[in-house]
């Protein structure tokens, strides 16, 4: 109650209060009901709940890490099934019919094997130098194999001796190693394997008859599983 300017006592109506009470009650309601459908991401909430836990108790610490009890773990060092190489197959294709940097690849899909076949030439120079169509080439194998888990091995392959005095095994791995790391600094990231053929040993991955003379032939190489962690 107060007094207005005419001396008469003025009421103050106090009805507002209560508009003001039932909005405030369902605007609370509405941000409880977001809240409980809302996911709390359990492993942040974890998280913060450890770290608040290790600042104000010192003495609290992680639990130790758990080591394998035996020489070898057989959950590490088994194989993981990657890709289906059939698939992988067709991609490469219709890589290989597309891009004219890839017009000397050869596709050919054995038993846990996808093998792209390079003539030396196709990426390497007589100088023992990565060619530009070869840059090109590797780069797009490169993004390829980067989208994929499978195994990457790249085999070189000689039977003549190289002019050099080069062994041809030498001469081979040589090969290998000179692409293995082209599709590295490509940016290929996980690990590849080199090996090297030469003179004394038959052709150990196509069959009779492929497409590609064994000598200084150069084959990326996809297998079925993934690289060993």
């Amino acid at each position: 109650m107060s007094i207005g300017r005419s001396g008469r006592a003025a009421t103050i109506d106090g009805r507002w209060l209560i508009t003001f009470a039932d909005l405030a009650a369902v605007m609370l309601a509405f941000f409880v009901m977001m809240f409980s459908m809302s996911e709390v991401d359990t492993e942040k909430w974890d998280g913060a709940v450890n770290a608040i836990n290790r600042s104000f108790d010192p003495v609290l610490k992680e639990a130790p890490a758990v080591r394998p009890q035996a020489e070898r773990n057989l959950e590490v060092v088994a194989a993981e099934p990657a890709t289906n190489l059939a698939y992988l197959a067709g991609l490469l294709e219709r890589q290989v019919r597309t891009r004219p940097v890839l017009e000397r690849a050869s596709i050919s899909l054995l038993p846990g094997q996808l093998i792209i076949s390079f003539p030396r030439g196709a990426l390497v120079d007589n100088g023992d130098k990565i060619t530009r169509e070869g840059r090109s080439a590797l780069f797009i194998l490169s993004g390829f194999f980067a989208g994929i888990d499978n195994r990457v091995t790249v085999i070189g392959h000689a039977r003549a001796l190289p002019v050099d005095g080069r062994s041809a095994w030498n001469y081979a791995l040589g090969n290998a190693v000179l692409v293995s790391k082209a599709l590295e600094k490509a940016g290929y990231r996980r690990p590849i394997e080199a090996l090297g053929y030469g003179a004394e040993r038959n052709d150990p991955v196509l069959p009779p008859g492929s497409k590609i003379d064994v000598d200084g032939r150069i084959d990326v190489v996809l297998v079925e599983d993934s690289p060993a962690s």
